[in-house]
């Protein structure tokens, strides 16, 4: 055979075969790739704890806005007092506490939306407020349900008395504050014929009718009730009618707002009576309303800022510092408020920001067995979430809340 033509065969031999190799390999499955491994249970199958540390929040349920705004303002400037001093310290087990404000305009509807909302998306740990009551009712379902503490400046009694375990009262009911209130008007000031004029609300509904059966069960006589509502400006003619029957004191059973225009008219229609009111009157915002006509007005508060106590005298130190001003009762009071429920929190050995029902549960418990000494007196609870404290006597002497009579 011919040299070259025997050299042609044998290559054309070598390529159909490398051909043909690499026909095979490319019909070849790749190799399966390795099964992942199998997830490993956690100890005992419970899901994994929350972790520890972080951030709780904390909801202030109070008018910012509208007729009561200036309450808000100083329920704002007390608790955002106590969370800075209380993260300043170290927070409470690990947890930082941020306030979360929300605007219930003194009104029912909306104090519903802003309490669901702050249980719902916040998750708050407590809801400190409402200032009001009426708006507090309306809104008490909705913490009750989410197992949160609910801790009110309502004085209405109907806030404790059907029985949700998560609503606690940071100031007196009424009744003790009609019975210390009229026990020194009728007995101390020999005060027997009164008047009363009471805000259409529950907080003056209630008020007003518990000062009516106190001033009868000590010998005195209430000559007429007669009612306004929130926001109104013309007394007139209630006022004619009271001076008509010739009362030695008139009460008010509302806020400031009204009762210093309240003062104003009278003093216009030359109706010369001793004017009482309750703690809803206490507040220097008294005098800027009714300006000389409410001097010698009359009313209980749960606080003076004057009072020689060591951590009542260090609290107005550091509310001047932070805000220039002097704190009144309900500066005070959600002051007192904020550390109740930290202390809390702390007892309930809450460590993770993302509470359990077990922590909601534990804190109503905590809650429930607080010994706390506030400024504006000791927190201690009964079976219905009410304290039990003394009461200052305040009047209005030079423009200036005097305390005429300190707690008993």
């Amino acid at each position: 055979m011919h040299k070259g033509l025997l050299s042609s065969k044998l290559g054309l031999v070598l390529v159909v075969m490398l051909l043909g190799a690499l026909a095979v390999s490319s019909c070849t499955p790749p190799p399966a790739a390795p099964a992942p491994a199998a997830p490993q249970p956690t100890s005992a199958s419970q899901p994994a704890a929350p972790a520890a540390g972080g951030t709780l929040k904390i909801g202030l349920q109070a008018p910012m806005t509208g007729d009561n705004a200036q309450y808000g303002e100083v329920m704002r400037k007390g608790v955002a007092l106590a969370i800075d001093e209380i993260n300043a310290a170290g927070g409470v087990n690990g947890l930082k506490l941020e306030l979360v404000v929300g605007d219930d305009k003194a009104t029912p509807a909306e104090a519903v939306s802003v309490v669901q909302r702050m249980v719902t998306l916040d998750k708050v740990a407590a809801v400190i407020g409402g200032f009001n009551s009426s708006p507090t009712l309306a809104a008490m379902d909705a913490t009750q349900k989410a197992k949160t503490i609910h801790f009110t400046m309502g004085a209405s009694p109907k806030l404790t008395q059907a029985g949700d375990p998560y609503m606690f009262r940071a100031i007196l009911t009424d009744a003790p504050m009609t019975a210390d209130l009229v026990g020194y008007a009728v007995k101390d000031l020999g005060l027997k014929k009164i008047a009363v004029m009471k805000e259409n609300t529950d907080y003056g509904v209630s008020l007003a009718d518990l000062f009516k059966a106190q001033v009868e069960a000590q010998g005195g006589e209430v000559v007429t009730v007669e009612s306004y509502n929130p926001g109104d400006k013309d007394f007139t003619a209630p006022l004619s009618k009271i001076k008509s029957l010739q009362p030695q004191a008139l009460m008010v059973a509302g806020l400031y707002n009204e009762a210093g225009l309240i003062a104003q008219q009278a003093k216009r229609l030359g109706l010369q009576v001793q004017f009482l009111g309750s703690d809803g009157v206490s507040s220097p915002a008294l005098v800027d309303v009714g300006g000389d006509a409410v001097e010698g007005f009359i009313f209980v508060s749960a606080f003076d800022p004057t009072y020689k106590d060591d951590k009542v005298q260090a609290f107005v130190k550091n509310y001047q510092a932070k805000y220039n001003e002097m704190p009144e009762a309900y500066s005070a009071i959600s002051y007192d408020a904020a550390q109740v429920v930290a202390d809390a929190i702390k007892r309930a050995g809450i460590k993770s920001a993302d509470l359990t029902d077990a922590d909601r549960e534990a804190l109503q418990k905590a809650m429930a067995a607080s010994n706390y000494p506030g400024v504006t007196g000791p927190f201690k609870f009964d079976d219905k979430g009410d304290v039990t404290k003394g009461l200052f006597i305040q009047a209005v002497k030079n423009k200036e809340l005097t305390t005429i009579r300190p707690p008993k």
